[in-house]
């Protein structure tokens, strides 16, 4: 697999060679980051005028909450309009991420909800939620979940990957059509988690012709506990 574009998170690059790149901190010595291949640049967004807002709102308040933690870069495809990429990755405050996820999204709010942007997002990475989870915690990643596609417009393209297959094997999940994909092997539980989500633009999401379910194999995990989520776009 060779991507043209990855979305990464706890990512430690070598060279340092990626402007606006920093650790997350306090013993996090990694962070979020988008690459793409020779002949396509990421320039980290510096400014956004911000449609909804009065001024415009800088590159570093789309990740104030944990700075590192975002990553978001703008990609200019041969032959297509700009997109943005957006690299997420929800730090866990005392165990708990569900709320880390409403305050990332408040920081995105200026990019997600700008005329100029919105309707050419590609948003993933490990939000450390699942609806897999029990009782309220559930319903309170649900309610994240939700967010991004019912106020933000986006398209979850792991969502209904499964509706017309056997329910995930080991999933824990109570929803009447489970549409969970494993994207996490855990050493201490041996439930098929998902932590990790691809979301586009409902416009962009007409281009999308494939999107890739991780195996379950160790292939699919030779680089870290989380397996890649990969969209195919035609552009």
């Amino acid at each position: 697999m060779c991507p043209d574009v990855a979305l990464l998170q706890e990512a430690n690059p070598r060279h340092r060679l990626h402007p606006g790149w920093a650790p997350i901190g306090e013993r996090r010595r990694w962070g979020s980051l988008v690459v793409a291949r020779d002949g396509l640049r990421a320039s980290p967004l510096t400014a956004v005028k911000g449609s909804a807002m009065k001024s415009p709102v800088s590159g570093e308040a789309l990740s104030q909450t944990y700075p590192g933690a975002v990553y978001v870069a703008q990609i200019q495809p041969a032959g297509s309009e700009p997109l943005i990429f957006v690299s997420v990755y929800v730090v866990q405050e005392n165990n708990v991420a569900q709320t880390v996820v409403h305050r990332v999204l408040s920081d995105l709010f200026p990019l997600l909800t700008d005329v100029r942007y919105k309707d050419r997002i590609v948003l993933g990475g490990d939000l450390n939620v699942s609806t897999q989870l029990g009782g309220m915690w559930a319903r309170h990643s649900k309610s994240a979940l939700d967010r991004i596609t019912s106020a933000y417009g986006l398209i979850n393209l792991t969502d209904g990957l499964r509706q017309r297959e056997a329910r995930l094997r080991g999933c824990p999940c109570r929803d009447e059509v489970c549409g969970h994909v494993r994207t996490r092997r855990s050493s201490n539980s041996p439930v098929p988690w998902q932590t990790d989500y691809l979301f586009v633009s409902a416009k962009l999401k007409k281009r999308v012709v494939h999107v890739e379910i991780p195996g379950d194999d160790d292939a699919a995990y030779a680089f870290s506990d989380h397996a890649p989520l990969v969209a195919h776009l035609q552009l």
